[in-house]
């Protein structure tokens, strides 16, 4: 991952209607096109072959499939049960790979995760103070161990590091390594620090960015009340 972080503003999140949001994705996940967006994250046996005789001689692409996760049945059902019962997440953006960032060409980040009361607010601060401390700006004890947990920006897909208490408090919240599908970008790239996810609880939950279509047809429309003549 490229040591880069998006600079705009982020979405008004209030005005994303969760519950139009899941029931789109419901109807997704029975389609080819989810089927695609699933393949395009996660190599298949046949594409395993060459990616290993590319990294043969692409260094950074040598064992790109283990770290990918290789696509199966069971990662499949894995992600539809998410788009099911996992909490729409939010997540804030600590660093991105500058194709996705400014192409919209799918490449792996670096996000924070969390849900429930405050994590909104834990998610935006968490990802400021890990920006910070991974380009070297380290101020106390803590805050080097921080940064040395995320030193490593190889992709790992399932990657989490949990964060600890002096930075979150009681809210449970994780780096997680995320693999950003084109679908998830605007056209020329990202807009904001913000990619809404599926992120399942616990340290080997399962995250994975929504595709920006279902975003913009579940913000809310508001409509002017009528005139009362």
């Amino acid at each position: 991952m490229d040591d880069i972080i998006p600079s705009d503003g982020s979405p008004n999140i209030l005005s994303v209607d969760t519950k139009i949001l899941r029931e789109l994705c419901l109807e997704w996940i029975h389609t080819k096109d989810f089927m695609n967006y699933f393949w395009s994250m996660h190599p298949t046996t046949m594409t395993l072959v060459p990616l290993a005789v590319v990294g043969l001689f692409r260094k950074e692409l040598r064992g790109a499939g283990t770290r990918m996760g290789k696509s199966s049945p069971e990662l499949m059902a894995n992600y539809r049960n998410a788009v099911r019962k996992a909490p729409v997440v939010f997540s804030q953006i600590v660093m991105a790979n500058t194709a996705v960032i400014y192409e919209g060409i799918s490449s792996p980040a670096l996000v924070v995760v969390a849900s429930g009361p405050g994590a909104d607010e834990i998610m935006v601060h968490a990802a400021g103070v890990l920006a910070r401390v991974h380009f070297g700006d380290v101020n106390t004890r803590d805050e080097e161990v921080l940064a040395k947990s995320i030193v490593d920006e190889e992709y790992r897909f399932g990657q989490r590091r949990r964060l600890p208490e002096w930075l979150v408090g009681s809210i449970e919240a994780y780096a997680a390594d995320l693999w950003v599908p084109g679908e998830v970008a605007h056209e020329g790239g990202l807009h904001s620090n913000t990619l809404p996810c599926f992120a399942e609880p616990g340290p080997e939950g399962l995250t994975f960015a929504i595709p920006r279509t279902f975003i913009e047809k579940s913000i809310r429309r508001t409509t002017p009340p009528p005139i009362v003549r």
